[in-house]
């Protein structure tokens, strides 16, 4: 659980609101005349400001406890998905090269390009676990409109942002195969400025994490154009 926003998210949303409101009621119980009255309207604003400070705590804990069980769920998930099509692959792979029959082999050919198909993704929290010491790079994730690929750029971008990279999402590019020559293509700029060296290094590893941790393949392109400093773009197209 990340304490900081915990933290933060209930000073903001209930602990400043709460000081207000009872700081205004005190105010308030100061132009009742009668004392009792008015020591009496004082303690309710304090109990039902300290109750409301404390539900805010409640309620902001579980919220968070939800979405961190939702994400480990999602991440068991991911890398069962990822263990098996890569135990078929390896039973596929061992099927082919055994001398068997034709159609044998044409099977587990097809078979193996059917399991390549199957959704790509990304766990966005160990992505940026691993991608930290980048942290200041500036990635634009690009994708084609298409399902899956919209929602590898999304998980890319959550990931990307948990390593403290600055990114723009939701760029979408349709009718357009030339902007997208690979399923996942990361690209720089060819002016090897010394400005840009750290976003050549984080490419690299963003490479590297994406085949190890994922089984993603992706390439690293080149283009003409010059780039802000640690700048990257990432274009996500169908398989």
């Amino acid at each position: 659980m990340n304490w900081l926003d915990f933290s933060l998210g209930v000073l903001f949303l209930a602990i400043v609101p709460m000081a207000m409101a009872i700081y205004g009621g005190l105010v308030a119980a100061e132009a009742i005349t009668e004392e009792s009255s008015r020591r009496r309207a004082k303690l309710i604003f304090w109990t039902i400001g300290v109750l409301g400070v404390v539900v805010a705590v409640l309620y902001q804990y579980r919220a968070m406890k939800s979405d961190e069980t939702r994400q480990q769920r999602f991440a068991s998930w991911q890398t069962n998905v990822a263990s098996w099509q890569q135990d078929v692959n390896g039973k596929l792979d061992k099927i082919i090269q055994l001398p068997t029959s034709v159609e044998k082999k044409q099977s587990a050919l097809q078979l193996k390009r059917e399991a390549a198909h199957l959704p790509r993704y990304v766990n966005a929290k160990e992505l940026g676990k691993q991608l930290k010491q980048f942290s200041g790079v500036t990635a634009a994730i690009w994708n084609d409109g298409t399902n899956e690929p919209g929602a590898l750029a999304k998980q890319i971008e959550i990931g990307l942002e948990m390593a403290n990279w600055t990114t723009g999402g939701n760029n979408i590019k349709m009718g357009d195969p030339s902007w997208f020559p690979d399923s996942l293509t990361i690209e720089l700029s060819s002016k090897m400025e010394p400005s840009q060296e750290r976003a050549h290094k984080a490419a690299k590893e963003l490479k590297r994490v994406l085949k190890t941790s994922f089984q993603i393949d992706s390439e690293i392109r080149y283009t003409d154009q010059v780039f802000p400093r640690n700048f990257m773009r990432i274009k996500v197209a169908s398989q």
